[in-house]
């Protein structure tokens, strides 16, 4: 062979001299080199698993856990202990990430989430475990019932109450004189309490002044100091506009007004029906041996009482007493004289709105039928029921009224018909003053808002 074929022959040389070297060090690490069965991967109780093998086998796991408490605890033993030591931006130190496929980080232990560094703590998971009932009985707030409710309300009011001072009202002057028990028990109204001490006056919610009292002494009978921001003066009088005068001085001096008239902040009737008590005695008609009666004092020739009782006198015999007959009357007799009459001539001295005084409701009291002579029958009614008295109204003559009722005494059964209300109702006369001062004090007690009569006069005279 020729030197001049050697140029060709030398990268097959080289070629086969490398597979040779190669061959040699297959042989000589051969007994090093192990080749791992792909079913280990899965096998039963092997300690790793990679993640993209049993992903989906952890997620099946985790789907129903006995509780949170154990899923913690399960997962937290059966991690492979890849570590991150850090997570301080910006490179992500000495750290082993198995695995984050989303949604279930599998496989994994964090030393440290607290930023910047994160150190010393293992998250078993990052995945939100299903919370199960028997760790959780509930997110849902309670149901709270309404009786709770009431109960701690009624509670914590009776606590304000307890707290809050007794309603003092000070009777700057008794009407008329007449003094009256400071205690408002008989009316069930309680944290009162009346005086009429007035060096309370800078204590008082509110003051009772009597109208008919402050006339012709203004000066005398108000207060040298002025009102008070927290205090009510209270405007009291239970006469009609024609038996009592305005005083312009006190126009708007009032905070509130308290009179027999429906439409005052403080109403006090001269009397009302209240439903009968178990204990109450069933109504027995009076014996009667007179038809008709009248007593009276306050005698005016003009008076609309006056002219209709000279008209219907001519027509039935009228039974009178009083002073303006010259046969006075104490309240022994007024009651006897009244209860045996069949019917009473409730005659006001004057006509104005709801002016109802005791001369309606004391016959009816009594077991006797009042003939009604005031302000128009719906005002009456508004008060008693409309078959239980007789409007003079209700006729167009005094002598018709005289022919009705000469009827009803031959009639006993269309007369017992007026004492229908007495199965389930009875009469109460106003406690004068003192039943006035205890709803007045009551009245305080639920408004403490600020109120004021612009126009008293206007109002009641006008």
């Amino acid at each position: 062979m020729s030197c001049a074929a050697c140029p060709s022959l030398r990268p097959f040389v080289f070629s086969s001299v490398a597979v040779l070297c190669f061959i040699s060090i297959f042989l000589m690490y051969r007994s090093d080199v192990q080749y791992r069965d792909f079913g280990i991967y899965i096998g039963q109780g092997n300690p790793f698993c990679p993640a993209f093998l049993c992903a989906e086998e952890a997620q099946t796991k985790d789907t129903h856990p006995t509780n949170s408490t154990e899923l913690h605890n399960n997962q937290s033993s059966q991690e492979d202990p890849g570590t991150i030591t850090s997570l301080t931006p910006p490179t992500l130190q000495s750290s082993t990430i198995t695995s984050l496929t989303p949604p279930t980080l599998q496989s994994s232990t964090i030393t440290s989430l607290t930023p910047p560094t994160l150190q010393n703590s293992t998250i078993t998971s990052l995945t939100p475990p299903t919370l199960q009932s028997s760790t959780i009985t509930s997110l849902t707030p309670p149901t709270i019932q309404s009786s709770t409710i009431t109960s701690l309300t009624q509670k914590i009011q009776a606590a304000a109450v307890d707290a809050e001072p007794d309603t003092i009202v000070l009777i700057w002057m008794y009407p008329f004189g007449s003094t009256f028990p400071l205690s408002c028990a008989v009316f069930n109204i309680s944290r009162c309490q009346l005086t009429d001490d007035k060096t309370l006056y800078n204590k008082a919610h509110g003051v009772l002044f009597h109208h008919r009292n402050i006339n012709g002494q203004l000066v005398a009978n108000i207060p040298k100091m002025p009102r008070l921001p927290f205090q009510k003066w209270v405007w009291f009088n239970m006469e009609s506009p024609a038996n009592s005068h305005p005083i312009s001085e006190l126009n708007q001096a009032y905070n509130l007004t308290c009179s027999y008239r429906l439409d005052s902040d403080i109403p006090v009737p001269y009397g009302y029906m209240e439903p009968l008590k178990s204990e109450d005695e069933s109504f027995k008609l009076p014996a009667k041996d007179k038809l008709v009666c009248w007593i009276v004092s306050n005698w005016n020739a003009r008076f609309r009482r006056v002219e209709f009782y000279n008209e219907l006198k001519k027509h039935v015999e009228i039974h009178t007493y009083g002073r303006a007959f010259g046969k006075q009357v104490n309240h022994e007799d007024y009651s006897k004289i009244i209860s045996t009459c069949k019917f009473y001539l409730s005659f006001e001295n004057s006509i104005y709105t709801d002016y109802i005084t005791e001369k309606f409701f004391r016959p009816m009291k009594l077991g006797t039928v009042p003939i009604a002579l005031g302000p128009s029958r719906q005002m009456y009614e508004e008060h008693v029921p409309r078959d239980s008295f007789i409007h003079f109204q209700d006729f167009s003559t005094p002598k018709e009224l005289a022919e009705r009722l000469l009827y009803l005494d031959q009639n006993h059964t269309e007369y017992m018909r007026f004492f229908n209300w007495t199965s389930k109702f009875k009469v109460k006369d106003s406690d004068f003053g003192r039943e006035h001062a205890c709803q007045t004090c009551k009245y305080l007690q639920n408004h403490k808002e600020y109120q004021a009569v612009k126009d008293l006069n206007s109002w009641f005279w006008g």
